[in-house]
């Protein structure tokens, strides 16, 4: 029984281990490239770059600042509508790292 107990509290101990918990921390969200220019009426995959790289899994939020001008999906596929400008963000859902790409529709 007690050999049981001790399992089950080692396999929730490791369950419960984050990259924080292991001091790694993440650092940044940037972009492959910071700025790009689309044509309205297409779509492209934005690629973000995390620091350091073993963050590149974890769960974030995709925003664009003019839904009416583009927006973006939860895997980075920006779907540009109209002509103008936007920005658009990626966000850790955990913290506050993010990281913009601006985007020019023509």
């Amino acid at each position: 029984m007690k050999v049981l107990l001790l399992i089950s509290l080692i396999g929730l101990l490791l369950c419960s281990c984050t990259k924080s918990d292991m001091g790694v921390v993440l650092q940044g969200i940037s972009f492959k490239d910071s700025a790009i220019v689309v044509n309205a009426g297409t779509t492209t995959k934005l690629i973000p770059v995390f620091k350091p790289a073993d963050f590149e899994d974890i769960p974030v939020v995709w925003s664009s600042s003019d839904p009416d001008m583009a927006t973006v999906t939860s895997d980075g596929m920006l779907y540009a509508i109209n002509h103008g400008t936007v920005w658009i963000t990626i966000q850790d859902k955990n913290s506050a790292t993010s990281g913009k790409c601006f985007v020019t529709i023509q």
